[in-house]
């Protein structure tokens, strides 16, 4: 199974969008909402529902802890 280049989540075969960029790299989104994010340029880290915020915040939180 592939992952979604925006959000994270693994995308079932035969589902999804598959973006092919002028450079040859290939994206691939689990539903439009992640293609229009992604389009409108949007930051994954800064968006809440998303694998990569979770994964920042984990950071934050061992950061803010270590101090």
């Amino acid at each position: 199974m592939v992952e979604c280049s925006f959000c994270g989540r693994e995308i079932e075969p035969g589902t999804g969008i598959m973006l092919v960029l002028n450079d040859g790299k290939v994206l691939y989104f689990c539903s439009h909402k992640c293609l229009a994010n992604y389009r409108l340029g949007r930051n994954p880290r800064k968006i809440k529902w998303t694998k990569a915020y979770r994964i920042a915040k984990e950071e934050r939180q061992k950061t803010a802890s270590a101090k």
